[in-house]
Protein backbone atom coordinates (compact mmCIF):
# COMPACT_ATOMS: atom_id res chain seq x y z
CA UNK A 1 0.00 0.00 0.00
CA UNK A 2 1.43 3.24 -0.81
CA UNK A 3 0.74 6.71 1.03
CA UNK A 4 -0.84 9.56 -0.95
CA UNK A 5 1.39 12.51 -1.56
CA UNK A 6 1.11 15.03 1.05
CA UNK A 7 -1.14 18.22 0.40
CA UNK A 8 -0.28 21.82 0.61
CA UNK A 9 -3.76 23.26 2.12
CA UNK A 10 -3.22 26.74 1.13
CA UNK A 11 -2.19 25.51 -2.39
CA UNK A 12 -5.51 23.48 -1.94
CA UNK A 13 -7.53 26.40 -0.95
CA UNK A 14 -5.77 28.98 -3.33
CA UNK A 15 -7.15 26.57 -6.29
CA UNK A 16 -10.29 26.18 -4.50
CA UNK A 17 -11.09 30.32 -4.27
CA UNK A 18 -9.93 30.32 -7.97
CA UNK A 19 -12.54 27.66 -9.11
CA UNK A 20 -15.10 30.24 -6.95
CA UNK A 21 -13.92 33.08 -8.92
CA UNK A 22 -14.16 31.45 -12.11
CA UNK A 23 -17.69 29.80 -11.19
CA UNK A 24 -18.86 33.43 -10.24
CA UNK A 25 -17.55 34.64 -13.34
CA UNK A 26 -19.75 32.00 -15.37
CA UNK A 27 -22.87 32.73 -13.23
CA UNK A 28 -22.69 36.70 -14.05
CA UNK A 29 -21.78 35.81 -17.76
CA UNK A 30 -25.22 33.64 -18.17
CA UNK A 31 -26.74 35.49 -20.88
CA UNK A 32 -24.16 34.08 -23.54
CA UNK A 33 -24.51 30.89 -24.86
CA UNK A 34 -22.83 28.32 -22.63
CA UNK A 35 -21.61 25.42 -24.73
CA UNK A 36 -20.95 21.69 -23.49
CA UNK A 37 -17.16 20.76 -22.29
CA UNK A 38 -15.63 18.29 -24.90
CA UNK A 39 -15.90 14.31 -23.48
CA UNK A 40 -13.16 13.85 -20.76
CA UNK A 41 -12.21 17.27 -20.27
CA UNK A 42 -10.86 18.45 -16.64
CA UNK A 43 -13.98 20.40 -14.84
CA UNK A 44 -10.98 23.43 -13.75
CA UNK A 45 -10.10 23.47 -17.91
CA UNK A 46 -13.83 23.16 -19.17
CA UNK A 47 -14.88 25.91 -16.69
CA UNK A 48 -12.07 28.47 -17.84
CA UNK A 49 -12.79 27.36 -21.78
CA UNK A 50 -16.26 27.85 -20.52
CA UNK A 51 -15.60 31.63 -19.16
CA UNK A 52 -13.35 32.14 -22.73
CA UNK A 53 -16.08 31.35 -24.68
CA UNK A 54 -18.76 33.39 -22.93
CA UNK A 55 -16.89 36.61 -22.54
CA UNK A 56 -15.84 36.47 -26.38
CA UNK A 57 -19.96 36.57 -26.91
CA UNK A 58 -19.69 39.77 -24.37
CA UNK A 59 -17.07 41.72 -25.35
CA UNK A 60 -13.73 43.01 -24.72
CA UNK A 61 -14.39 43.97 -20.89
CA UNK A 62 -15.43 40.30 -20.18
CA UNK A 63 -12.00 38.86 -22.34
CA UNK A 64 -9.88 41.97 -20.47
CA UNK A 65 -11.43 40.97 -17.41
CA UNK A 66 -11.14 37.23 -17.87
CA UNK A 67 -7.57 37.55 -18.87
CA UNK A 68 -6.18 39.54 -15.93
CA UNK A 69 -8.29 37.18 -13.92
CA UNK A 70 -6.47 34.29 -15.53
CA UNK A 71 -2.87 35.59 -14.93
CA UNK A 72 -3.86 36.39 -11.54
CA UNK A 73 -4.38 32.67 -10.90
CA UNK A 74 -1.86 30.93 -12.48
CA UNK A 75 0.65 33.63 -11.15
CA UNK A 76 -0.85 33.03 -7.62
CA UNK A 77 -0.24 28.92 -8.31
CA UNK A 78 3.19 29.77 -9.03
CA UNK A 79 4.18 31.93 -6.48
CA UNK A 80 2.33 29.28 -4.18
CA UNK A 81 4.58 26.29 -5.42
CA UNK A 82 7.48 28.90 -4.59
CA UNK A 83 8.46 29.96 -8.00
CA UNK A 84 9.29 33.34 -7.11
CA UNK A 85 10.63 34.56 -10.87
CA UNK A 86 6.94 34.87 -12.24
CA UNK A 87 6.96 37.98 -11.16
CA UNK A 88 10.74 39.06 -12.91
CA UNK A 89 8.90 38.41 -16.19
CA UNK A 90 6.70 41.44 -15.71
CA UNK A 91 7.69 44.85 -15.96
CA UNK A 92 6.79 47.14 -13.01
CA UNK A 93 3.98 49.81 -13.86
CA UNK A 94 5.40 52.80 -12.12
CA UNK A 95 8.71 52.64 -14.14
CA UNK A 96 8.54 49.71 -16.80
CA UNK A 97 12.10 48.31 -16.01
CA UNK A 98 12.18 44.70 -15.07
CA UNK A 99 13.19 45.51 -11.19
CA UNK A 100 10.01 43.50 -9.89
CA UNK A 101 10.98 40.80 -7.18
CA UNK A 102 8.08 39.21 -4.56
CA UNK A 103 7.88 39.65 -1.15
CA UNK A 104 5.66 36.65 0.07
CA UNK A 105 5.27 38.21 3.62
CA UNK A 106 3.92 41.44 1.84
CA UNK A 107 1.99 39.41 -0.69
CA UNK A 108 3.04 41.80 -3.28
CA UNK A 109 5.78 42.93 -5.91
CA UNK A 110 8.55 45.38 -5.14
CA UNK A 111 9.90 47.35 -7.27
CA UNK A 112 13.57 47.71 -6.80
CA UNK A 113 14.98 49.65 -9.06
CA UNK A 114 16.12 53.36 -6.89
CA UNK A 115 14.58 55.50 -10.08
CA UNK A 116 11.27 54.21 -9.43
CA UNK A 117 11.36 55.24 -5.69
CA UNK A 118 13.50 58.44 -6.49
CA UNK A 119 10.38 60.15 -8.58
CA UNK A 120 7.43 59.00 -5.73
CA UNK A 121 5.82 56.38 -7.58
CA UNK A 122 4.15 53.19 -6.26
CA UNK A 123 6.84 50.41 -5.31
CA UNK A 124 4.73 47.79 -4.29
CA UNK A 125 1.88 45.97 -6.46
CA UNK A 126 -0.56 43.60 -5.67
CA UNK A 127 -1.10 40.23 -7.66
CA UNK A 128 -4.56 42.21 -8.78
CA UNK A 129 -2.74 45.64 -9.60
CA UNK A 130 -0.26 43.61 -11.63
CA UNK A 131 -3.10 41.60 -13.68
CA UNK A 132 -5.11 44.87 -14.64
CA UNK A 133 -2.13 46.48 -15.83
CA UNK A 134 -0.68 43.13 -17.78
CA UNK A 135 -4.45 43.39 -19.42
CA UNK A 136 -4.54 47.07 -19.64
CA UNK A 137 -1.06 46.81 -22.09
CA UNK A 138 -2.56 43.70 -23.65
CA UNK A 139 -2.82 44.01 -27.56
CA UNK A 140 -7.10 43.69 -27.89
CA UNK A 141 -8.36 41.89 -30.99
CA UNK A 142 -11.62 42.67 -32.52
CA UNK A 143 -13.22 40.37 -34.97
CA UNK A 144 -13.78 41.33 -38.56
Amino acid sequence: MHSSAPANDTVLDHLAACDGEVADFIAKARSAPAPQPAPGQPGRAAAYERARIQASHLGMDWQAYLAAMEWRHATASALLMGETDVIRREPCPACRTWGLIWLAAHKAAMCVNRHCADRGQPTMWTLAQLAAERSSRRPQRVAN
